[in-house]
């Protein structure tokens, strides 16, 4: 009890006061408060550090998958320039060839043809590598994500219509006895001498001509689309950061473009309606698809 009421005498206002007063207590509360100010400015520069790393690899990240997705319209540009024109362009005179020929048979005319058997191969491309980017690295969304995924699906696609395509080669290679007539129906898409029809040849190259233009069309699209995005966060990071920025990469297709190798964008038309952005009332203006990516900060 004792010892009670003297720890209680050493808590009266008296000598709280003399504490506070006292050289020892002055000196605990500044370094106190020096040290809760160090750790808040500390935080604060950790933090911004943090948001600027944050920055520049989304600036890193859009570079790499402008030029994956670079890389997988070139070669599907090549495919399309060196094999796809060709082959679809002789297969669809020939087929027009064919139709007249049969439109008049009191004519006489003789109709000659080569079977093309020549492999398509899907090119190797750097798709993983889109996608992971895409998917994983970059906080973009819409229009971008809808993209890569079409090449994508394009390119499964393209897979399975040449795997078609080898099995009517096969059937052709197989299929000795078939006649010069019997074996322009399979290859057209007429009526056989059994009544049955198959459009093996017709569909699997026509299914081939779209996919490898429906993986050009997208993947440019990603490109232009990335590049704005990397504009766009560029144009943040300088304006919140002192120094250089990494570059965003700028793309060139214009030689290919000249060449007439990238579909028309009108058949894709219904598509790109699905990703306009719509036109704020209040302020007359469109903005554009990744303006709410980020809003103010990353």
């Amino acid at each position: 009890m004792e010892v009670f009421e003297s720890f209680l005498s050493l808590l009266r206002w008296e000598r709280l006061a003399a504490l506070a007063n006292s050289q020892f207590f002055s000196s605990l509360i500044g370094a106190l408060a020096g040290a809760f100010a160090g750790a808040t400015a500390a935080h604060r520069i950790a933090e911004k550090a943090k948001e600027r790393e944050a920055y520049l690899e989304q600036l890193r990240a859009t570079n790499s998958a402008i030029m994956a997705s670079y890389l997988i319209c070139n070669a599907f540009l090549g495919l399309k320039k060196q094999q796809i024109v060709g082959m679809y362009q002789q297969f669809s005179e020939k087929s027009e060839e064919l139709k007249a020929v049969r439109a008049n048979p009191n004519r006489g005319n003789v109709f000659e043809f080569v079977v093309d058997l020549r492999r398509v191969y899907v090119p190797k491309t750097p798709l993983e590598v889109l996608n992971r980017e895409i998917y994983e690295t970059l906080n973009i969304n819409g229009r971008p994500i809808a993209a890569a995924a079409s090449i994508d699906g394009a390119m499964t696609s393209l897979q399975a219509a040449i795997e078609v395509r080898d099995a009517a080669i096969l059937r052709i290679r197989d299929q000795e006895q078939f006649s010069e007539e019997e074996k322009a129906n399979f290859y057209f898409g007429y009526p056989l001498n059994d009544g049955s029809v198959s459009t093996e040849f017709v569909d699997s190259l026509s299914g081939i001509v779209l996919y490898v233009d429906d993986v050009i069309f997208f993947s440019k699209l990603l490109c232009r689309d990335l590049q704005e995005y990397g504009e766009s966060i560029r144009a943040r990071f300088l304006e919140r950061y002192k120094g250089e920025a990494p570059r965003v990469n700028r793309i060139d297709f214009s030689g290919s473009e000249d060449a007439g190798l990238f579909p028309a964008e009108e058949k894709y038309e219904d598509w790109l309606k699905g990703f306009k952005t719509q036109t704020d009332k209040k302020q007359q203006q469109r903005l554009p698809w990744y303006s709410k990516i980020f809003g103010k900060n990353p």
